[in-house]
């Protein structure tokens, strides 16, 4: 379903003025960019680890530094929902992640023990 412009809410995501047709599109409550398997998130999240536009249109070869641009413009001129959406996810993924680690909890032990192995095990070659 093509959006003509989203607003980000705590309770969820509406029709409003954010995002123009041709540039996003909603893929089951996932806002990507039109033609491309690339979220909106990704894009915000590069630009906010301080990458340039350029540096994002390159590690996205399936977008144009257009659609890089009018997604960071999109994301300055409505911050605030935006940043409230980018939370709103990443509480559900801490939520999803420790159910997951409640129910196999055994792997994550062996994953967690083996992390510390390795974490002494370059110690040990660096002296």
């Amino acid at each position: 379903m093509k959006i003509a412009c989203i607003t980000i809410s705590s309770e969820s995501v509406v029709a409003g003025t954010l995002v123009s047709v041709d540039y996003v599109v909603n893929q089951s409550g996932c806002y990507r960019i039109m033609g491309t398997h690339v979220s909106l998130d990704s894009i915000v999240y590069a630009f906010l680890e301080g990458d340039f536009p350029e540096t994002i249109a390159h590690c996205f070869p399936a977008l144009k530094l257009e659609q890089v641009y009018q997604a960071i413009a999109c994301y300055l001129a409505h911050r605030s929902e935006i940043d409230s959406h980018l939370r709103l996810k990443q509480a559900d993924f801490e939520r999803r992640r420790q159910i997951a680690r409640r129910q196999i909890s055994r792997l994550y032990e062996k994953l967690d023990k083996d992390k510390k192995f390795d974490k002494a095990r370059r110690a040990s070659e660096i002296d």
